[in-house]
This record gives structure tokens, sequence and C-alpha cells, in this order.
């Protein structure tokens, strides 16, 4: 069966044409192996005909079909398909001719993408780990653990490339502020509270006060700055960020040298990075 798939697939290539395997009924929990193969090489889509849709197709005037999918889950470290049934009509059915499938859902798009976030979401532990180790030191072994990461990076997300030193002009600051923002203590930072570094922030990087209002924020770590703000020091410096902000005030003006970095540290506020603030 497998070689008469083949040698059928390959005829339909050559004729830049695609086939559809239509059955009568599918049982998701009970395949045959024949079947499994047809799935499998159309994008685990499954087209089903009988009298029900036949029905369908003469009310719509459509070609009606009944469409079996697959939609990945990831558990544990082990990707698990979920079967979905979904009436379709044929016209809605994407067509590739070269890779000889007909599909309605793209179950390898869907699997590339959670591939890929979980590919992302381990290269964000990772960088998450490493600045809570090492960030606040200068040594040899943090210098030996950035360049660690920077490898694991560059092969998870080669479109965010690193500075080769993380203490490297902004970068460090701007970092080590927006995951202080996010975690309600200091991170990067030889600092013993959350306001010191909002005034670290305020005396040094204004430019990224806007962003670290939208993680304290999206952390719920606003009051535990108020709490710490015993002499209201914060507080009036607030009523200036607010002010400055409003008149366009150069100092206070977005920078958006690591927005990159930050949308992915931060994916919680990568709408608000997008929007940007100019004026």
């Amino acid at each position: 069966m497998t070689t008469e798939i083949a040698g059928r697939r390959e005829f339909y290539r050559a004729n830049n044409g695609a086939m559809v395997w239509i059955f009568h009924s599918f049982d998701p929990s009970s395949t045959r192996t024949s079947e499994e193969d047809i799935f499998f090489l159309n994008n685990n889509n499954v087209f089903i005909v009988n009298e029900t849709t036949l029905a369908r197709s003469r009310v719509a005037r459509r070609m009606a079909l009944e469409c079996w999918y697959a939609i990945p889950h990831l558990r544990g470290k082990t990707i698990i398909d979920e079967w979905v049934m979904e009436e379709v009509f044929l016209d809605q059915l994407i067509v590739n001719a070269q890779e000889q499938k007909v599909f309605f859902k793209d179950y390898d798009a869907l699997r590339a993408e959670l591939l890929g976030s979980v590919s992302n979401d381990a290269a964000r532990q990772a960088f998450l780990d490493f600045w809570r180790q090492h960030a606040a030191t200068d040594s040899k072994e943090s210098d030996e653990a950035w360049r660690a990461l920077r490898e694991q990076m560059n092969t998870a997300r080669p479109d965010l490339p690193l500075p080769s030193d993380y203490r490297m002009g902004k970068f460090h600051g701007a970092v080590s502020i927006m995951l202080s923002a996010r975690f309600g203590y200091p991170v990067g930072y030889n600092l013993p509270r959350l306001l010191n570094v909002a005034n670290t922030a305020f005396d040094h990087y204004k430019g990224y006060l806007l962003t670290f209002g939208w993680t304290l924020r999206a952390f719920g770590n606003e009051q535990m700055l108020a709490d710490q703000d015993a002499k209201q020091t914060w507080q009036r410096r607030k009523k200036v960020i607010r002010e400055g902000l409003e008149r366009m005030d150069e100092a206070f003006r977005q920078d958006r040298s690591y927005n990159h970095v930050i949308a992915f540290l931060i994916p919680e506020i990568k709408d608000k990075l997008a929007q940007g603030r100019e004026w």
C-alpha cells in the first residue's frame, strides 16, 4: 500500500495536480497502518464523505466534507495529538500540489509553532537564570556563563543577537531594571529593595521608565514599590515622570534600543513595546 501511495503522489506531482483521499468514516482511536500513512502524508487531515455530507452538499450546492484534523499539545516533553472534527467545504481546503498536501488545518505549522514556543521558553529561562545568578557579579565564571548563554541563544533565537559583554553600554541597566520590575526585587543589582532599583532608573535610565512602569503593572508590583516608599520619594518622582511624559520632555523619551530583548524576556508587554512612543 505504501508503494502505491508513493506512486500516486509522484504521478499527481508530475502533472501539477493534487490528490484528495476520501474515507467513509474515521475513528482516531482505531486506525490501520495504511490509513495512518495517508493521514501523516496529508498534514494529519482526514476527509469523510457520507450520507450526511451529501445532504449538506445538496443544500449548499458546494461539496461538503467532514474533516478530522490533529491539534498538537505539549504534555511534559511529549507532543500529544488531539483529533477534532469540523464540517468543511471542498473550496475551503488548501492545496499544495508540490508537496502533495490537501488540508483544512495546517498541522505542520501548528507543530512547528509549538516546538518554537518550547525552544523560546527554554532560552528565556536560561537567560533569566543567568541574570539572577551572574549579572550582579564581575568574574571569570560570569563571563564563561555569558558565552554559553550567547551560544544557546544563537541556536534558539538567531534573530536576537546579544552583546559580547553583558555589561556593555546601557544593556545591563536596561535588562536589570526590567527584570527587577518583573520579579519585584533587585535582579542584576546588589541593591536591597525594588525602590533602590526604581531610583536608579530615575537617575540614570529615564528612557526606560515608561517600560519599567508597564512591567510593574503587568506583574502587580506597583503596590510593593509604594509600600517601600516610606519617605514618598518615589511618589514625588512619579509626578515628575508623568509631567515629563505629558510635555514630551526629551529626557523621558522612550529608549527602544533593547526593545527586542525586553519583548523576549517580558512577552507580557510586547504589544505595548511594539506600539512605541514618539514625539
